[in-house]
């Protein structure tokens, strides 16, 4: 499990390269923690996303196999062929990796690939609580968003899903420190 803010960062990062991926024409399509690649420096971690595939009409051609890892990673759509793969199915794959940093877990686990595949396109996603208690409100609502089993309720662009993140890291902090700073005059007084 990763501190909110380390786990933001990253996830930050991640989408950052995605919104440029996309605005040029890409889609990475199997977003996994392997893809990822983050280097740590003395002042922060860096982020280096990879293995992106050029988008025909802005859509993702699905690759006829994918690996049992995979699974666990991929939006909805990747599996029903009702709809396509596009930079929102990114932003899913993006949300799981957030939900893993900050829980230590994926968010949907079966005994088989369907198993897994089924509980992507049926169920919500595990409450942040039933893993830690210290995770703002506001970075869970951004999870919910990000997993959204439609991909017309899912953040639609790499840019939006940055901006709710700052926007929930900021009132996380903030609610934070009216806690210490309430804490703080309640002693006093």
């Amino acid at each position: 499990q990763f501190s909110a803010e380390r786990a933001a960062s990253i996830a930050r990062q991640i989408a950052a390269a995605l919104n440029t991926a996309n605005e040029n024409g890409f889609i990475h399509g199997n977003l996994t923690p392997d893809s990822i690649l983050v280097s740590h420096t003395a002042d922060a971690a860096n982020v280096k996303v990879f293995d992106f595939d050029p988008a025909t009409d802005g859509y993702y051609k699905r690759p006829n196999h994918r690996s049992p890892f995979s699974i666990a990673y991929l939006a909805p759509e990747n599996f029903s062929g009702f709809s396509n793969v596009d930079a929102r199915s990114d932003i899913y794959s993006l949300g799981i990796i957030l939900y893993q940093m900050l829980t230590g877990e994926v968010p949907f686990k079966g005994e088989t690939p369907t198993d897994v595949m089924l509980k992507h396109a049926e169920e919500e996603m595990p409450a942040m609580s039933e893993y830690r208690s210290d995770v703002p409100p506001t970075l869970e609502a951004v999870l919910k968003k990000a997993l959204a089993k439609n991909p017309d309720e899912r953040h639609q662009t790499a840019a939006e899903f940055v901006e709710d993140l700052d926007k929930a890291v900021a009132a996380g902090a903030n609610t934070g420190r009216r806690f210490w700073m309430t804490a703080a005059a309640v002693i006093v007084g």
